[in-house]
Formats: structure tokens, sequence, C-alpha cells
């Protein structure tokens, strides 16, 4: 099935509709054009404001882990990490704790959005992926070490 959708580049625009369709599977590839509005800004800002609009369009946060910027290059690759994936959480042992604090809740979804933008050509392609696809995503993640 993924070969009947990962081929298609939708508009900036179009995400939205295209993530409603195929938002059940743990993997997504999304080929998309650069809005005007993009075009010329520096690309670090382009890929941040991606994982903004994924979030957006998804619900699904994610914090930018590692962009790769060669000299000789074409396209600028990203790796970016889901906020709740508990093997990208790297918490504190609650033998180690010296004071109480909120803990955030996560999940094993080991969520990942990795991808490229290729700004002479005007596309990003990436692929979302989350082992699980319904892990909790309002503010209910946050509790305190007493489960209130």
């Amino acid at each position: 099935m993924i070969l009947l959708f990962s081929k298609k580049t939708i508009d900036w625009d179009d995400l939205s509709e295209f993530y409603s369709q195929f938002s059940e599977n743990n993997t997504l590839p999304i080929n998309m054009r650069l809005p005007d509005e993009l075009v010329g800004v520096p690309v670090d800002a382009i890929i941040r404001r991606l994982i903004v609009y994924i979030y957006e369009v998804s619900g699904f946060e994610f914090y930018l882990t590692r962009i790769w910027d060669p000299s000789r290059r074409v396209s600028v690759s990203f790796y970016a990490s889901c906020t709740y994936s508990s093997s990208f959480q790297r918490q504190v042992p609650e033998s180690e704790l010296q004071r109480l604090h909120d803990r955030i809740m996560t999940a094993d979804c080991y969520g990942r959005l990795i991808g490229f933008v290729d700004e002479q050509q005007r596309w990003v392609h990436c692929k979302l992926h989350h082992d699980v696809n319904n892990h909790s995503l309002d503010t209910s993640l946050c509790g305190s070490d007493d489960g209130q």
C-alpha cells in the first residue's frame, strides 16, 4: 500500500487532507512542494516550520535531533524524535530524584520524522513513523509523582 501514495507529491496546504486518508499507517512517506512563502528562507527554519506543521496536522509533537547540511549538498536532511517516546525521554530514575517535580508520561511509540529539504527543487520529502499511533496526545500526559 505504501507504493500507492509514496510517489505522490502534494501541495503544502494539502497535508491535512493527505494525512487524514493515511493516518492509520505506522509509516507515512510524505512528498510536498514548498509554498512560495518558504522560498528563500533558511533551510533550518523550513525544517522547524515543517515540524510545527506536522504537529498541527497529526498531533504528534517532535523535537529536532539533527540537521545534516553538508557543504556540497543538493539537499539538507534532518531527524526529529517524538517528544513522548520513552526511548528519547531520558528521565532520572525515581530513586535518584532529589526534589518533587512533574513527570512527563511516555509511550513506547518510537516516533520519528526523517527527511530532507531540497530548496533548489522546492521540495520536501519525509517519513512520519510511529509504532503506536494512538498514544495520548493531550495535556493529561503530564502527571506528578503522586499520580495527580
